[in-house]
């Protein structure tokens, strides 16, 4: 199967490359119509060619980790009226963002080069999936594409966020799986845990193909390249912590984080970005409440950047 897919994309490069192209372009061409139709919070039109038009919630703790790494705070140390809870960005995964810094130093912004790298991903997931189609254009096929070109909440996939870049690693460590390359399907599972939490399932799947697949191997290499595979993707959540841990001090923070401001069920968000500390009135009416960003604040800029 391999070969007969290299022996196509040999002699027919644009054939086997332009279905993949066209579902790419297609969901930028439907996500700008749906943009452009759309209005913002504010009342404003939506932007969809502007880094800001691609910002969501999450968007700039991923920009704070590729600028400046990580960090974890007392809220009330930077925000006077917020309650006692800890803030910062530990509660996110690494990998997109260290990509990002690392496009960046093509001398682009982070937004830009947040953006660049999202787009590259998502024309390589489609590239991906089409080599494991087969590379044949059918029915069945087709339609697939049309479906990722067009799934619901693909919005994310355009976005500055690790939805694109956790896609393809996934896709790339089905790809090894497929091939019987367990460094292919290694590494695309460490990118996938490092990119983002639900990267994890691919840890779990190299698990399990120990049972479906290495089928030209005998079991002990079958169960060597599986449980190898899985421990190298699992190594990616261990290289999050160690990070966390290189600028905080404390291997535990991403559960510090996730304890002390997932839990505050009363603590809100004024503003999804750059928060400042607003008072409101308490559930009973007899006095003020200070809101908190909890895990979703973003941090201030830092003037030096931590070893993260």
């Amino acid at each position: 199967m391999t070969e007969s897919l290299t022996s196509a994309l040999r002699r027919d490069r644009r054939r086997f490359l332009l279905p993949p192209a066209a579902a790419w372009l297609a969901s930028n061409l439907i996500t700008w119509l749906v943009a452009k139709a759309s209005v913002a919070g504010d009342g404003s039109g939506v932007a969809y060619w502007s880094t800001a038009g691609r910002r969501r919630w999450d968007s700039d703790h991923y920009l704070s980790i590729a600028r400046t790494g990580y960090e974890m705070f007392w809220c009330h140390e930077r925000y006077p009226n917020f309650p006692d809870v800890m803030c910062g960005n530990v509660a996110w995964f690494p990998g997109y963002s260290m990509a990002v810094r690392a496009f960046s130093a093509t001398g682009l912004s982070y937004e830009i080069s947040a953006v660049v790298i999202t787009e590259a991903a998502l024309l390589g997931m489609f590239a991906v999936l089409w080599w494991l189609l087969g590379g044949r254009l059918t029915w069945a096929t087709g339609l697939t594409l049309a479906i990722g070109a067009v799934f619901p909440g693909g919005i994310y996939f355009h976005a500055i966020f690790p939805i694109a870049t956790g896609t393809l690693a996934l896709l790339v460590c089905v790809l090894g799986v497929k091939r019987g390359s367990w460094r292919i399907a290694a590494a695309g599972g460490f990118a996938a845990t490092a990119c983002h939490l639900v990267g994890a399932a691919a840890v779990g799947m190299l698990l399990a193909s120990v049972l479906f697949a290495w089928r030209k191997d005998p079991w002990p290499v079958r169960c060597a390249k599986g449980l190898g595979a899985a421990a190298i993707a699992g190594c990616g959540a261990l290289w999050a912590k160690w990070l966390m841990w290189q600028a905080t001090g404390k291997w535990d923070a991403y559960e510090i984080l996730q304890e002390s401001s997932y839990s505050r069920a009363a603590c809100t968000s004024p503003s999804p970005r750059w928060p400042r500390p607003t008072t409101s009135r308490s559930a009973s009416g007899t006095g003020p409440r200070a809101t908190c960003p909890g895990w979703w604040s973003t941090p201030r800029p830092r003037t030096t950047p931590s070893s993260g």
